[in-house]
């Protein structure tokens, strides 16, 4: 997560930057790197919230699964 926040850092500290000269090539490709990297960070975080939501589905509660054997 701290990847992500600094990240969200540097997007803005771009976005500012290109504000007052939006002709700077070298913050035009670091924001786009850096958008990249987000895109990337939330889709792994979105696809691990997926599969922890899928595998919980999946596993069967342990209250159902106890088989009662009478004497």
């Amino acid at each position: 997560m701290k990847e992500r926040e600094d990240l969200l850092k540097s997007k803005e500290l771009c976005e500012r930057i290109l504000s007052r000269d939006p002709s700077n090539k070298t913050m035009l490709e670091k924001l786009e790197t850096v958008k990249k990297r987000i895109r990337l960070i939330e889709r792994r975080l979105t696809d691990a919230a997926e599969e922890k939501k899928h595998d919980k589905i999946l596993k069967p509660s342990n209250k159902h699964s106890v088989k009662t054997e009478y004497l």
